[in-house]
Protein backbone atom coordinates (compact mmCIF):
# COMPACT_ATOMS: atom_id res chain seq x y z
CA UNK A 1 0.00 0.00 0.00
CA UNK A 2 1.23 3.56 -0.90
CA UNK A 3 0.14 6.66 1.08
CA UNK A 4 -0.14 10.15 -0.56
CA UNK A 5 0.29 12.89 1.92
CA UNK A 6 0.71 16.74 1.68
CA UNK A 7 3.67 18.02 3.62
CA UNK A 8 3.18 19.35 6.70
CA UNK A 9 5.74 20.18 9.83
CA UNK A 10 4.37 17.05 11.96
CA UNK A 11 5.24 14.71 9.62
CA UNK A 12 8.57 14.28 11.29
CA UNK A 13 10.65 11.05 11.20
CA UNK A 14 9.17 9.91 14.45
CA UNK A 15 5.49 9.95 13.00
CA UNK A 16 6.26 8.17 10.09
CA UNK A 17 8.34 5.37 12.09
CA UNK A 18 5.36 5.12 14.06
CA UNK A 19 2.90 5.23 11.15
CA UNK A 20 4.79 2.63 9.19
CA UNK A 21 4.86 0.98 12.82
CA UNK A 22 1.11 0.84 13.24
CA UNK A 23 0.12 -0.14 9.23
CA UNK A 24 2.76 -2.62 8.21
CA UNK A 25 1.35 -3.04 5.04
CA UNK A 26 2.43 0.32 3.75
CA UNK A 27 5.55 0.44 1.11
CA UNK A 28 5.70 4.02 0.28
CA UNK A 29 5.02 7.39 1.60
CA UNK A 30 5.08 10.31 -0.28
CA UNK A 31 4.79 13.61 0.92
CA UNK A 32 3.90 16.69 -1.77
CA UNK A 33 4.10 19.78 -1.43
CA UNK A 34 7.50 19.54 0.99
CA UNK A 35 10.25 22.27 1.30
CA UNK A 36 12.93 20.21 -0.84
CA UNK A 37 12.72 16.89 -2.60
CA UNK A 38 14.14 14.48 -1.18
CA UNK A 39 14.15 10.58 -0.34
CA UNK A 40 14.64 9.30 3.15
CA UNK A 41 15.01 5.29 4.00
CA UNK A 42 13.59 4.77 7.17
CA UNK A 43 15.97 2.14 8.29
CA UNK A 44 13.97 0.49 10.98
CA UNK A 45 11.21 -0.62 8.48
CA UNK A 46 13.58 -0.91 5.49
CA UNK A 47 10.62 1.35 3.11
CA UNK A 48 11.04 4.51 1.16
CA UNK A 49 9.47 8.04 2.25
CA UNK A 50 9.55 10.36 -0.52
CA UNK A 51 9.31 14.30 -0.49
CA UNK A 52 8.49 16.16 -3.41
CA UNK A 53 8.41 19.69 -3.71
CA UNK A 54 5.45 19.29 -6.71
CA UNK A 55 2.18 20.25 -5.58
CA UNK A 56 -1.18 18.30 -6.25
CA UNK A 57 -3.93 20.19 -5.73
CA UNK A 58 -6.12 17.96 -7.82
CA UNK A 59 -6.52 14.59 -8.97
CA UNK A 60 -6.03 16.37 -12.76
CA UNK A 61 -2.34 16.16 -12.29
CA UNK A 62 -2.70 12.42 -11.73
CA UNK A 63 -1.28 10.54 -14.99
CA UNK A 64 1.99 12.23 -15.76
CA UNK A 65 4.63 9.94 -17.85
CA UNK A 66 8.03 11.37 -17.76
CA UNK A 67 11.28 9.40 -17.77
CA UNK A 68 11.77 10.55 -13.71
CA UNK A 69 8.82 8.58 -12.66
CA UNK A 70 10.07 5.43 -14.72
CA UNK A 71 10.05 2.36 -12.21
CA UNK A 72 13.25 0.51 -12.95
CA UNK A 73 13.43 -2.30 -10.14
CA UNK A 74 12.95 -6.44 -10.73
CA UNK A 75 9.46 -6.30 -9.41
CA UNK A 76 8.08 -3.31 -11.44
CA UNK A 77 9.47 -4.87 -14.56
CA UNK A 78 8.17 -7.95 -14.03
CA UNK A 79 4.63 -6.86 -12.63
CA UNK A 80 4.32 -4.60 -16.12
CA UNK A 81 4.72 -7.92 -18.18
CA UNK A 82 0.72 -9.30 -16.91
CA UNK A 83 -0.82 -6.42 -15.12
CA UNK A 84 -1.70 -2.00 -15.14
CA UNK A 85 1.70 -0.35 -13.57
CA UNK A 86 -0.54 2.39 -12.38
CA UNK A 87 -4.13 0.38 -10.89
CA UNK A 88 -3.11 -3.16 -10.42
CA UNK A 89 -4.11 -3.81 -6.89
CA UNK A 90 -4.71 -0.01 -6.26
CA UNK A 91 -7.69 1.43 -4.69
CA UNK A 92 -8.30 5.12 -4.04
CA UNK A 93 -10.77 7.22 -2.11
CA UNK A 94 -10.96 10.47 -3.82
CA UNK A 95 -12.27 14.08 -2.43
CA UNK A 96 -15.66 13.46 -1.69
CA UNK A 97 -15.10 10.14 -0.06
CA UNK A 98 -16.12 7.97 -3.67
CA UNK A 99 -13.84 4.75 -3.80
CA UNK A 100 -12.16 4.76 -7.25
CA UNK A 101 -9.51 2.75 -9.26
CA UNK A 102 -8.04 5.73 -9.05
CA UNK A 103 -9.04 9.52 -7.92
CA UNK A 104 -9.15 10.89 -11.11
CA UNK A 105 -11.12 8.36 -12.83
CA UNK A 106 -15.00 8.74 -13.43
CA UNK A 107 -16.25 5.60 -11.99
CA UNK A 108 -16.82 5.31 -8.44
CA UNK A 109 -17.50 1.60 -6.29
CA UNK A 110 -19.03 3.48 -3.99
CA UNK A 111 -18.91 5.74 -1.00
CA UNK A 112 -16.23 5.11 2.17
CA UNK A 113 -19.63 6.51 4.23
CA UNK A 114 -21.87 3.35 3.26
CA UNK A 115 -19.47 0.83 1.06
CA UNK A 116 -16.39 -1.43 2.64
CA UNK A 117 -13.12 -1.11 0.62
CA UNK A 118 -13.40 -5.10 0.44
CA UNK A 119 -17.08 -4.89 -1.11
CA UNK A 120 -15.79 -2.09 -3.76
CA UNK A 121 -12.51 -4.00 -4.11
CA UNK A 122 -15.05 -7.34 -5.16
CA UNK A 123 -17.16 -5.88 -7.32
CA UNK A 124 -15.69 -6.99 -11.08
CA UNK A 125 -15.71 -4.10 -12.48
CA UNK A 126 -13.51 -2.26 -10.22
CA UNK A 127 -10.58 -5.06 -11.01
CA UNK A 128 -11.26 -5.08 -14.95
CA UNK A 129 -8.51 -2.61 -15.29
CA UNK A 130 -5.93 -4.57 -13.11
CA UNK A 131 -4.81 -6.81 -16.08
CA UNK A 132 -4.66 -4.14 -19.02
CA UNK A 133 -0.59 -4.16 -19.30
CA UNK A 134 1.50 -2.20 -21.56
CA UNK A 135 1.54 -5.05 -24.70
CA UNK A 136 -2.13 -4.64 -24.66
CA UNK A 137 -2.18 -0.56 -25.11
CA UNK A 138 -2.19 0.65 -28.64
CA UNK A 139 1.53 2.33 -29.30
CA UNK A 140 2.56 1.30 -25.54
CA UNK A 141 2.84 -1.94 -26.86
CA UNK A 142 5.60 -1.17 -29.84
CA UNK A 143 7.22 0.91 -26.83
CA UNK A 144 10.65 -0.02 -25.51
CA UNK A 145 9.95 1.70 -22.01
CA UNK A 146 6.81 0.00 -21.82
CA UNK A 147 7.88 -2.37 -18.64
CA UNK A 148 9.15 0.12 -16.90
CA UNK A 149 6.64 2.88 -17.74
CA UNK A 150 3.64 4.06 -15.58
CA UNK A 151 -0.16 3.79 -17.12
CA UNK A 152 -2.81 6.12 -17.18
CA UNK A 153 -6.10 5.11 -17.51
CA UNK A 154 -7.66 8.02 -16.82
CA UNK A 155 -6.87 10.34 -19.45
CA UNK A 156 -6.74 8.69 -22.96
CA UNK A 157 -5.76 9.84 -26.49
CA UNK A 158 -9.58 8.56 -27.37
CA UNK A 159 -11.75 8.22 -24.19
CA UNK A 160 -13.93 5.26 -25.40
CA UNK A 161 -10.87 3.41 -26.40
CA UNK A 162 -10.19 1.48 -23.35
CA UNK A 163 -6.66 0.30 -24.97
CA UNK A 164 -5.75 3.48 -26.26
CA UNK A 165 -2.33 5.88 -25.41
CA UNK A 166 -2.43 7.73 -22.11
CA UNK A 167 -3.32 11.22 -23.08
CA UNK A 168 -0.22 12.59 -20.79
CA UNK A 169 2.35 10.32 -23.02
CA UNK A 170 4.52 12.55 -25.06
CA UNK A 171 7.16 9.72 -26.04
CA UNK A 172 6.96 8.72 -29.65
CA UNK A 173 8.63 5.06 -30.34
CA UNK A 174 7.88 4.98 -33.69
CA UNK A 175 10.52 7.94 -33.83
CA UNK A 176 12.29 7.49 -30.57
CA UNK A 177 11.91 10.94 -29.35
CA UNK A 178 9.90 12.58 -26.39
CA UNK A 179 7.64 15.03 -28.37
CA UNK A 180 7.44 18.60 -26.69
Amino acid sequence: MELLLTYSPQWKKDELNRLLLYYQRISRVYLHSSPVTRKYLSKKFKKVIYYTEERLESAARCGQIVPGYFTVTIEGFTEAQKYNTCLNKKIAIDVEGNIKNCPSMQTSFGNINDTSLEEAAADPGFRSLWTVNKDMIEVCRDCEFRYICTDCRAFLCDDRNRYSKPLTCRYNPYKAEWEK
